[in-house]
């Protein structure tokens, strides 16, 4: 797992964006409502550059039909096939050996009739709280660079988990802090007029 965000397919987001890039495939405010969480770690690509446009798929349902597949459920981003179309254009030598074509495309040797390259930019850490994390071993498995803090005994990878638990404890915590000061300040309220009533009743 790389200490940085990862960029797949073509490169450095400032050469593919050097063009048009198309129109934005997202809501701007369905983005904006994401969580900081979901941006950090996540299974799916933030941002996706495919054919000249930009999609969103942590903030947005896309169909593998979008990009070039067969099936009209949510795109695997981590199929090697799903893979080797968003970086190719949607080439269809990509159902055959989708791996081989990912590295020609990588070495900047792959040349084909509709190849049009495109890239995903992945989160920090490319999982969710509840992605299983395909490497050998027996879970739990040990701290690696894949996996920093290693994973639990059902091989999910426990700093996603973390993020996403922290969340929501802040989440618990505020909404927790809100109600306990509504109810302070409605409490004390409810007493200052009861003392101002009372004082008013004997001076008279």
């Amino acid at each position: 797992m790389a200490l940085s965000l990862s960029i797949s397919g073509v490169g450095a987001i400032s050469s593919a964006t050097g063009g048009p890039i198309g129109r934005l495939s997202f809501s701007r405010s369905r983005f904006s409502s994401r969580s900081f969480a979901e941006v950090i770690a996540n299974d799916k690509p933030i941002l996706v550059s495919y054919r000249g446009e930009i999609f969103a798929p942590v903030a947005k349902f896309y169909p593998e039909t979008a990009f070039g597949g067969d099936f009209k459920t949510e795109a695997d981003y981590k199929d090697p096939v799903v893979q080797c179309l968003i970086a190719t254009g949607g080439v269809e030598g990509c159902f055959d050996e989708p791996e081989e074509i990912i590295d020609a495309v990588a070495a900047g040797t792959y040349a084909e009739d509709g190849f049009e390259k495109g890239w995903a930019l992945w989160p920090l850490i490319p999982y969710s709280f509840d992605t299983p994390v395909n490497q050998p071993g027996a879970a739990p498995l040990p701290p690696s660079s894949h996996n920093w803090l290693g994973t639990d005994d059902r091989k999910r990878d426990v700093v996603a988990r973390v993020i996403y638990g922290f969340r929501l404890s802040i989440l618990f915590t505020l909404i927790v802090t809100t109600l306990a000061s509504v109810i302070g300040i409605i409490a004390g309220a409810i007493q200052a007029i009861s003392a101002v009533g009372s004082t008013l009743f004997f001076s008279a």
